[in-house]
């Protein structure tokens, strides 16, 4: 079964928030911000950016999420290439895949 994670990316700080920082609402509207244990705040949908962890790693067993840019590796019986692109959910496709 697929292991459901989310980053954030805090518009507003340039930067993300770590796990402790943050708890989403139980309708992920909006996200909670977290300080010693209690609710300090909230970052509404156009101050922030939710992305999802697609369930592998790279090579250095570092988590891939949306939004991520990678290198992606082809060896083919024809040739061998490479492509450089951002991770997106493709919605028709029901996929992870870079564009």
């Amino acid at each position: 079964m697929k292991q459901l994670k989310f980053r954030v990316w805090d518009k507003l700080n340039n930067r993300f928030l770590q796990e402790s920082e943050y708890t989403f609402s139980l309708d992920f509207k909006y996200v909670h911000l977290i300080y010693e244990k209690k609710i300090v705040g909230f970052l509404y949908p156009e101050n922030r950016e939710v992305l999802q962890f697609i369930g592998i790693s790279d090579k250095n067993n570092k988590e891939i999420y949306e939004g991520d840019i990678l290198k992606v590796y082809f060896n083919l019986e024809t040739s061998n290439y490479f492509e450089i692109g951002e991770v997106f959910y493709d919605q028709p496709c029901c996929c992870f895949r870079t564009r």
